[in-house]
């Protein structure tokens, strides 16, 4: 099985729950002989992408574009939807 992570920031740093939905992910692939990749949206975010590589992970999206600056519910969207079709996770886990 193969999970994706999509994970959150604002301005360049973490939401907290974009760790812990990562610890979960890495927890549900302990169990099931599965991998994690995870995905960082935004603009400037490659720092982000480059620590996430610390956590072990099979892969790591870094989905960067100007108009990712600022968080927009119909760019976010496109971009993920678009990055999920790319990766084909059989499990996709979001901070909430």
């Amino acid at each position: 099985m193969h999970i994706l992570v999509i994970t959150e920031q604002r301005e360049g740093h973490w939401n907290p729950v974009s760790l812990e939905s990562l610890a979960a992910a890495q927890q549900i692939a302990a169990q099931t002989q599965s991998t994690v990749a995870a995905a960082v949206i935004g603009k400037n975010v490659r720092a982000l992408a480059d620590e996430l590589a610390a956590y072990q992970l099979a892969q790591v999206l870094l989905i960067e574009h100007d108009l990712l600056e600022h968080y927009t519910p119909d760019g976010f969207t496109t971009a993920l939807a678009q990055a999920i079709a790319q990766a084909k996770p059989d499990l996709v886990v979001l901070p909430h």
